[in-house]
């Protein structure tokens, strides 16, 4: 080609910044253009009529003579990349494709071979490269730092005695520690929250099941805080429940936006317990402080009446007893008998007694002065008396019991003695009727003068017991009679 068009052709190729070299297919360069020259250093002048291997580099050399040979044997185009050392020292990296132009027979006359300057290219995928290499060591590192951290978390969560719920945004639970599943009694991972309420598990206080809009895991899903709120929860392994205090709050990612809810079940039922306990404790004391003080109560009013009571028998002795000897005789077994009921009564907390414990003890306690021991025969159904009736009714016994060891069937050998009681109800309670009945002993005197234990006995059932009396000594032994109305304290209910 020559003339205008191979001027022209010549000017576009130099101002083409791709490298452009023409080979005759003995590898003699035949045309380079001016990115050649700039790239490779070598001028037109010197390098054309040149073999091309003459002028490259020893780098460069294999690769193009391979790629050279391979276009030449098949006929078609070539690419390799090979660096190219510039004139001021600097490497850079050239994409060659070298493509054969054949003459009208189809033989090969020449190899063009453009090259593109691909450095900044090689350069920049090598940084993907590099920064793709470095993101997945980051990546490989931080999944397992996660994973560790994961571990850890669960290791955490499953130590805790604490339960832990986690749920998203639709109240599908997603995490729960085995606390929390022991707590509820049941496997927790992927229910809904509303499985919590049918059928019923979770109560309030005071025994009215939660609602699902109650529950502190839908407070926290909704994005509101639930903090100490108490609950019972019941199943199949716990029937009796297990009180607890839950508190929840909502997750929210980057943007606040809720995602999910957490809540914490602490175990109080222990607490509840010694709760119980205290109030049971505290209930106790009270009853018995309470208690406390109706005994004193109850021993200071015996007390002031055996005090008063004393006064009554001094002054009623001091007239007649004859010596001191006589009254202190007639003092002896009434204090004797006074101390005898207060230790009965002392020994039973000052709670009714049974009046035939009563009897049977009153004539133990005396049993001591007796000469003889008369045939007994106590007979009556069980009967609480009262302290305060207690006392007088016990007086009176040791006044029939004195008489009865001067004067009747203690005294002589072969006696008998039957004491009975009936109880009949009154409009106001119960009355008892109290009968002491004496056989087989001295004969009785036609005439009896009322003694000092006759006014005693008179005064006990009149002042102390609000009842009547009657006094019998028939010729065959005496036989008494007395009845009273148990009082409130003594009744049974």
């Amino acid at each position: 080609m020559a003339g205008p068009a191979a001027d022209l052709v010549a000017r576009a190729l130099d101002a083409t910044s791709s490298l452009v070299v023409v080979l005759d297919p003995h590898a003699t360069v035949v045309l380079v253009n001016r990115a050649f020259e700039k790239h490779t250093g070598a001028s037109r002048e010197r390098i054309i009529g040149r073999p091309i291997w003459a002028d490259v580099q020893e780098t460069v050399e294999p690769a193009a003579r391979e790629a050279f040979a391979r276009t030449l044997a098949s006929g078609c185009g070539e690419e390799f990349i090979a660096p190219v050392r510039k004139a001021d020292g600097s490497i850079r990296h050239i994409c060659w494709t070298g493509e054969p132009l054949r003459k009208p027979t189809g033989e090969i006359e020449y190899i063009i071979g453009t090259g593109v300057d691909v450095t900044d290219r090689l350069r920049d995928a090598q940084a993907l490269r590099d920064l793709n290499a470095t993101l997945e060591h980051r990546a490989i590192e931080r999944s397992a730092e996660f994973r560790a951290q994961s571990a850890l978390l669960r290791l955490i969560l499953d130590s805790l005695s604490d339960g832990v719920v986690v749920c998203n945004a639709d109240r599908l639970i997603t995490q729960a520690n085995p606390a929390a599943e022991q707590i509820v009694g049941a496997p927790l991972i992927n229910i809904r929250a509303e499985e919590w309420t049918q059928p019923p598990r979770c109560f309030h206080p005071d025994g009215t099941p939660f609602t699902l809009e109650q529950l502190p895991l839908y407070h926290a899903v909704h994005g509101r805080t639930a903090i100490n709120v108490e609950m019972l929860v019941r199943h199949e392994m716990r029937p009796d429940g297990v009180w607890l205090l839950v508190s929840g709050s909502p997750l929210r990612d980057g943007s606040s936006q809720v995602i999910g809810g957490v809540i914490i079940l602490h175990d109080i039922s222990e607490q509840k317990k010694q709760e119980v306990r205290l109030r049971e404790s505290e209930d106790h004391f009270k009853r018995l402080a309470e208690h406390n003080r109706r005994l004193v109560q109850e021993l200071d009013h015996r007390v002031r009446n055996n005090l008063a009571g004393l006064q009554g028998l001094i002054s009623i002795l001091r007239d007649k007893a004859r010596t001191v000897r006589e009254f202190a005789e007639a003092m002896d077994s009434r204090i004797a008998a006074m101390s005898h009921i207060h230790q009965v009564l002392a020994s039973g907390g000052y709670q009714a007694v049974d009046l035939g414990a009563l009897v049977r003890g009153t004539l133990d306690a005396l049993s001591h002065a007796a000469r003889h021991s008369p045939t007994l025969d106590i007979d009556g159904p069980r009967t609480p008396i009262g302290p305060r009736q207690a006392l007088p009714l016990t007086m009176i016994l040791v006044e029939w019991f004195t008489n009865s060891v001067k004067y009747g069937a203690h005294s002589v050998e072969g006696g008998r003695l039957r004491i009975a009681w009936d109880r009949r109800p009154v409009s106001d309670g119960h009355a008892v009727y109290l009968r002491w009945t004496e056989r087989d002993g001295p004969p009785v005197p036609d005439k009896i003068v009322p003694s000092l234990g006759t006014q005693l006995i008179r005064g006990f059932v009149s002042r102390e017991l609000l009842g009547h009396c009657v006094l019998r000594y028939d010729p065959q032994g005496a036989d008494h009679e007395i009845e009273f109305t148990l009082r409130p304290e003594s009744r049974e209910t």
